[in-house]
């Protein structure tokens, strides 16, 4: 006969051996974290697609292509291409609304402000011509900051001292400017970074202490040199500088960098539908994890590279959004969330309070989440 004693540590025993099953079998419970992250919150919808989405502390706005903010209960408020939501709860956030006259198409936040460019002319009934900048806290559009671009604004990145912009224009406040542009804080042109890009640019991405900015699009040149949808142009002037990016993809729809400006990762379009990361000293490609689609959006966190597309991965027509190692590419198995509709995600966002994701969708693992979705950490 087994005491109580021998039973409890054989029962001990037990659980423990079972434990170290799960951790050797990779479904330890690290492993079943990331499995829950599959399985999104609950939140307020929006009635179209989102396009852009940014986060700031626990506000999360997204710009796009919609008239209205649905609630969980289906009450419906208007918003037009813009909303803020609270990221703990999903909640809209009633006292922000900053509605723009077309849909948006980008966003990038320094902190306080967060800057917007798309097609619109208004913005909170003001005049803002397809570029604004907008309080995080309030909604409140800034009152001085007003660039004028004659083209869509496509892409959006910030540093300490300017802001970078991108897109179908060839004009900046009645000056040429070839797609690309450089404004200051308080929107007055750069005269003196003057690049060139043959087509729209799609993707930018400036390293936070780098002087080197990096270009993507369906571009071939950049101010007259050969570059494949991937480029890089000198911060001050915007003149070309670096090596080619091997096997870059034309066009590449968006860009993400590290922390440090070592490595740049590239969302590759038509025909290689591949998250590429490079070294951005030399250029060689260092992965690359294909998928069903084009990859239409990228963001890099912490050591992770989070990448959305279109159609599907390996076969499940249901996978749109996948993480791999910022390193060697290595794809999670464990965050796989299923997504229904075909176009699935056109922009992400990470922070230590978990990942947001905006597109053409419906439902995400089963949870009604039109527009965009969160998944808390």
């Amino acid at each position: 006969m087994i005491s109580r004693g021998g039973m409890v540590r054989l029962l001990v025993a037990g659980l423990l051996a079972t434990a170290l099953s799960l951790v050797v079998d990779g479904v330890g419970s690290a492993a079943m974290l990331r499995e829950a992250k599959q399985v999104p919150a609950a939140s307020w919808r929006v009635n179209g697609r989102v396009h852009a989405t940014t986060m700031v502390g626990n506000t999360v706005i997204v710009g796009g292509a919609f008239t209205a903010a649905i609630s969980p209960r289906g009450v419906v408020v208007r918003r037009r291409n813009l909303a803020a939501f609270d990221m703990r709860t999903g909640a809209l956030l009633t006292n922000w609304q900053a509605d723009a006259g077309a849909p948006v198409w980008t966003m990038e936040n320094d902190g306080v402000y967060v800057y917007v460019g798309g097609a619109f002319g208004r913005v909170d009934g003001l005049l803002r011509t397809r570029m604004a900048k907008i309080r995080v806290a309030t909604g409140v559009v800034d009152p001085t900051f007003r660039p004028s671009f004659n083209g869509t604004v496509r892409a959006i990145d910030v540093d300490a001292a300017a802001v970078y912009v991108g897109g179908r224009f060839t004009k900046v406040n009645g000056a040429t400017r070839l797609r690309i542009a450089k404004v200051s804080r308080r929107g007055t042109l750069d005269q003196r970074f003057r690049p060139r890009s043959d087509k729209v640019v799609w993707g930018l991405a400036k390293p936070r202490y780098s002087s080197t900015v990096f270009v993507s699009g369906p571009f071939s040149r950049l101010n007259g040199v050969r570059r494949n949808g991937v480029g890089a142009v000198r911060a001050r002037t915007g003149a070309t500088t670096g090596r080619a990016f091997a096997h870059a993809a034309r066009p590449t729809l968006g860009l993400a960098v590290n922390s440090d400006g070592s490595r740049l990762y590239g969302a590759g379009g038509t025909n290689t539908n591949t998250a590429a990361a490079w070294n951005t000293r030399t250029g060689a490609r260092l992965w690359g994890v294909r998928v069903m689609g084009d990859v239409q959006a990228i963001e890099y966190y912490r050591g992770r590279v989070y990448f959305g597309f279109h159609d599907g991965y390996k076969g499940n027509r249901k996978i749109k959004l996948l993480s791999a190692s910022a390193s060697t590419g290595a794809v999670d198995p464990h965050f796989r969330p299923q997504f229904n509709g075909f176009w699935g995600v056109l922009a992400i966002d990470v922070s230590a309070r978990g990942v947001v994701a905006g597109g053409d969708f419906t439902r995400v693992g089963g949870v009604a989440a039109r527009g965009w979705v969160r998944f808390r950490r």
